[in-house]
């Protein structure tokens, strides 16, 4: 390939580097120019957001020179990133073959871990939701006065809420006040890669790395514009073609001015949003592509829209000093919503309208509706909300985040069940190690700063070696630090692990905590560490998920309840302690999540 690039380049009058338009493709371009020799001085840089005639064209008339600053902020990327992986990547061969850590690998890993452990520890509150409905239909909440208007309240338990049930039983309905408003709810901003692969999970059920497999599709076929961007800015073209189909295909919708849309901290603002090419809805391409072809055109159109409007009714009842409210809304103008109502859970056309009633009107309960429920820990990632993570976390750029997920996945560092991703035992033991050794490099703010380092690289504010020097310089007593620290852990007599079926490995474990006992079956603690501090985990984890407060952990492990079985599984009962008194919980949490009040 080397031979053929030098040999047409002997031939050409002009060499026109047309690589991908970021850092990557700068650097390409600059070894290109390399290899050509003295033919690189007839080499001219053309970049281009889009694969179509009228681009190509104009990318040629405005050909120069290579952008230094780019490729000098790749190198250092690349430089970076090989110290991390080759330094450190050896030492954890000690534990087992085939492991790596890196920069934005690292600190991704740790996010998995983080939320696996907030889930763990999370302690489930009571909480009681009350709702009266009436016999013409209305359903409305329990409410309170607060900062001068009446807003559904939450109950503590299961005793506040039979007593709110008795005052409101004792009085009439009446209709105390009936209120309506205008609101509004306005488009997205175009697509970045970010926002692409999160819609392209929850409206099309495609994985990250597949949307980016075939946006590469669409972007060589010249159906849309580059899609490896942070950006949400748009080219007055693209503008144009917008406001053109949006006046030809629902006029009313189109609002005197483009709206505008602020880029987040650090985008490329030199790159324009993911969208359509050519202002058609359909195109001829395969299944996957026509269907992410659509959302990407669809989400375009949308964002230079007006926003949809809605009247939004409240209805204040009242009985006695017990007041209850209900809300709806009707679409009065449907704004944006007339190119992606219903593609994301959020833009959903939803109306819910109420049954007409008049202030001073008597309303009769048909039922009470009280409801216990408990606070839920924060959700697994899912990739796409991983990606979304990472993205507001500064973690990679929109050039890696779909690799990095799959490099963790490919490690069987992280898991997934149910589109749920989860940190495997290997992947939490090689989170804690490099804890241990480089605590700064599993955090997102520590690889976000570095980030941004590359980025002033980028804009020609710092010079690269220069930047590499002082970071390495910190860098490297980090390391000799380490090298002696992970030798002794390896030295140390752990428990065996497997994954992926591999042979078992003598592995240092954290330490286990002499006297403390695994609350759900009563196997040996460690010492963990997470984003609230220490605390101490089950040893058979994940087989067993048992938790415990340091702080507490000198308590007994909890009490088994006599008599009493699980509602939901017929398992035994221990008693716990929440925020709104003592409980029986389950012994089986968090596999069964069974309940009884004490």
């Amino acid at each position: 390939m080397v031979s053929q690039i030098k040999s047409a380049g002997e031939k050409a009058d002009k060499i026109f580097l047309s690589t991908d338009p970021d850092r990557e493709g700068e650097a390409i371009a600059w070894h290109l120019k390399y290899i050509l020799g003295k033919n690189g001085k007839k080499t001219l840089r053309a970049t281009f957001q889009e694969i179509t005639p009228q681009a190509v064209k104009q990318a040629i008339q405005k050909a120069g020179q290579l952008n230094l600053n780019l490729v000098n902020a790749q190198q250092a990327r690349r430089i970076l990133d090989r110290i991390v992986g080759y330094k450190i990547s050896p030492m954890l061969w000690q534990f087992r073959k085939g492991l790596s850590a890196g920069r934005v690998q690292s600190a991704t890993l740790h996010l998995v871990v983080e939320r696996e452990i907030e889930i763990l520890g999370f302690n489930p509150e009571e909480y009681w939701v009350l709702k009266v409905k009436y016999n013409n239909g209305l359903v409305s909440e329990y409410a309170i006065k607060e900062k001068g208007k009446f807003q559904a309240k939450k109950l503590e338990n299961k005793e506040q809420t039979e007593k709110i049930i008795s005052l409101a039983k004792q009085n009439e309905h009446l209709v105390k006040s009936i209120e309506g408003k205008k609101t509004f709810t306005r488009p997205k901003p175009p697509f970045t890669t970010s926002t692409l692969q999160q819609a392209a999970s929850s409206s099309l059920g495609f994985k990250p790395a597949k949307t980016m497999r075939v946006a590469q599709k669409l972007f060589e076929g010249g159906h849309i514009t580059y899609h490896r961007t942070d950006a949400v800015f748009l080219s007055s073209n693209a503008i144009q073609m917008a406001r053109q189909y949006i006046n030809e295909n629902y006029s009313e919708s189109l609002p005197d001015k483009p709206p505008f849309y602020r880029a987040k901290a650090g985008a490329q603002e030199a790159h324009e949003a993911i969208r359509p090419t050519t202002p058609k809805n359909f195109i001829s391409a395969p299944p996957d592509e026509l269907k992410l072809y659509q959302l990407i055109f669809r989400r375009f159109i949308a964002s230079q829209c007006k926003p949809a409007e809605y009247f939004k009714t409240f209805i204040l009842t009242q009985a006695g000093e017990v007041h209850f409210i209900a809300s709806g809304s009707i679409l009065t103008f449907p704004g944006y919503l007339k190119f992606y109502a219903g593609i994301d859970s959020k833009d959903k056309d939803e109306q819910n309208q109420l049954p007409m009633v008049k202030e001073g009107e008597k309303l009769l309960p048909d039922q009470y509706l009280p409801e216990q429920k408990f606070t839920k820990p924060p959700p697994r990632f899912t990739e796409a909300s991983l990606i979304k993570e990472m993205e507001k976390c500064g973690i990679g750029r929109p050039s890696t985040y779909a690799a990095t997920v799959q490099v963790l996945f490919t490690r069987e560092y992280i898991l997934s069940e149910k589109k749920n991703v989860y940190p495997s035992e290997l992947g939490s033991f090689i989170d804690d190690l490099l804890d241990k050794g480089f605590n700064q490099l599993v955090l997102a703010e520590y690889t976000a700063g570095l980030e941004e380092k590359l980025d002033l690289i980028a804009e020609g504010k710092l010079h690269w070696t220069k930047f590499l020097e002082e970071w390495f310089r910190k860098f490297a007593p980090q390391l000799d630090v380490s090298k002696v620290l992970f030798k002794d852990l390896a030295k140390q007599k752990g428990a065996d692990f497997k994954v992926g079926g591999g042979e078992a490995q003598t592995a240092s474990v954290p330490k286990v905590v002499r006297g403390v006992k695994c609350p759900e079956c009563e196997g040996d603690m460690v010492e963990r560490k997470g984003k609230y501090g220490k605390f101490y985990g089950c040893a058979k984890y994940p087989a067993c998920k048992g938790i415990l407060d340091p702080k507490r952990s000198k308590k007994k492990a909890p009490k088994i309840a006599q008599g009493i079985v699980c509602p939901n599984c017929g398992g035994e009962m221990v008693e716990r302690k929440g925020k709104y008194g003592a409980f029986y919980g389950c012994k089986n949490y968090p596999k069964c999540k069974g309940i009884v009040k004490k």
